[in-house]
């Protein structure tokens, strides 16, 4: 799975911060602890990444429910804004929307790759 960097969502970001694995993760850094780092190699063993899918379904809550925050559907605007630099003007809903399927397509895709090859170590998540 391929996303440009301008199209991850910042949820997703803060998401995999929140579910690295320290410990695993430890060797690619020297004097500080390990956060989930765009342009490296961030390992994933499926129970994290099992977490981290659970929390976007939960995110993906929030949108159907329209629980949203005023905050968050800031973040939401800007995301689509960014993701769909395309189009002149996202609305509200429509950045919703277009985050929810995203969201999905991204824990379908997850969810299928730990489903293809159960019994491999983990996912690494890396950027360009």
């Amino acid at each position: 799975m391929c996303v440009d960097g301008e199209a991850l969502p910042m949820c997703l970001c803060e998401l995999f911060d929140k579910h690295l694995d320290k410990v695993l993760n430890q060797e690619s850094w020297t004097d500080a602890e390990p956060v989930f780092e765009f342009y490296g190699q961030n390992l994933f063993p499926y129970e994290n990444m099992r977490r981290v899918v659970s929390d976007v379904r939960d995110c993906i809550e929030k949108l159907n429910s329209n629980t949203l925050t005023a905050e968050e559907k800031k973040e939401v605007l800007q995301w689509a804004v960014r993701a769909f630099y395309h189009k002149v003007e996202v609305t509200e809903n429509e950045s919703q929307r277009l985050l929810k399927d995203f969201l999905e397509v991204f824990c379908e895709s997850v969810e299928g790759m730990m489903n293809l090859c159960p019994h491999a170590d983990g996912i690494c998540v890396m950027g360009p």
